[in-house]
């Protein structure tokens, strides 16, 4: 503050006054305000309101342009928009995730590659991929599981009739009038596709927010039944950490070797994934979960084996 002299502490009149020693006014970037009592001059004064930081100026950069997010996708995933998205019908936080990824693909990225995303360009990337709430498995995938139309489901509730079910490898789900009958049930499905193998995410949600007892799964490819038994001591709040857990896994699983598989296919020659070879890492990825679910369902409260044939 300038004295009744007009002048600032160290002599001079204002920022850059020519009549100072070199020392004072070289470089000099003081701003001069007018201070009069009971207003605050330097009130909403900050350096996120100004056209330019000192940082931003000194290094060159457009105060403008948006800057990378710095945000992963696992993180992207916990915002109220993904939310928002899974809640849509016929959709969960791994579809929306590999619908995501799917997308990515498209633009010749990766998971990788989305701290270094804009947060505006990870909300259009979002946007479309999942658009206003329409499945999110892709075209090609859809297509692929409409050739196996052999899937079944069967339910044995704890009281009443055995609930029979069929469709496609993509269709087979639960009416919501049926849904109920879940508690405490015997649980049977097929998987007809090549993929076959264990349980996916859709199979666990579908048995922890059902509360399952005994749910089985047939890979015809495998020959094999894999089964899941909740156990008398599994509480509710350990069964949906089980299924978010697992979902979590399957999806940084399935990211890790999608990029992998990309690499070895794709990088040499500079082009983005074909979604369709997502088949192919799912095969790749269901041994994963098989070891997995053996290696951590106890500790949920399941009890997870598997047996050979039916």
């Amino acid at each position: 503050m300038a004295g009744d002299d007009g002048r600032f502490s160290n002599g001079l009149r204002y920022p850059g006054d020519p009549t100072g020693p070199a020392s004072e006014v070289w470089r000099c970037r003081c701003t001069l305000v007018a201070s009069m009592p009971g207003y605050d001059a330097f009130e909403d004064r900050n350096t996120s309101k100004l056209e330019t930081s000192y940082e931003d100026w000194k290094a060159g950069r457009d105060p403008k342009q948006q800057k990378p997010s710095g945000r992963s996708l696992k993180e992207f995933m916990d915002t109220p928009a993904v939310r928002k998205a899974a809640s849509q019908p016929n959709m969960s936080r791994t579809r929306v995730r590999r619908a995501i990824l799917d997308e990515l693909g498209r633009q010749g990225k990766t998971g990788r590659d989305f701290p270094s995303m804009t947060r505006s360009e990870q909300q259009e990337t979002l946007g479309r991929a999942v658009g206003s709430g329409v499945h999110a498995d892709s075209r090609a995938r859809k297509a692929w599981l409409s050739q196996f139309p052999d899937e079944t489901m069967e339910i044995k509730p704890a009281h009443g009739n055995v609930v029979r079910l069929s469709g496609d490898a993509g269709s087979v789900s639960v009416p919501d009038d049926v849904f109920p009958l879940l508690r405490g049930a015997s649980v049977r499905h097929t998987h007809t596709t090549p993929v076959a193998g264990t349980f996916g995410v859709d199979d666990i949600e579908l048995t922890v927010d059902g509360k399952v007892r005994h749910h089985e799964v047939y890979a015809t490819e495998t020959d094999t039944t894999y089964i899941l038994d909740r156990l008398p001591s599994c509480t509710d709040e350990a069964a949906e950490r089980f299924k978010q857990d697992f979902a979590g896994y399957d999806s940084e699983t399935f990211e890790d070797l999608r990029y992998e598989y990309w690499k070895e296919h794709y990088e040499a020659a500079g082009v983005p994934m074909d979604e369709r070879d997502d088949i192919e890492v799912d095969k790749l990825l269901k041994p994963k979960l098989d070891q997995w679910l053996s290696e951590n369902s106890v500790s949920y409260g399941f009890r997870y084996t598997s047996r050979s044939g039916v």
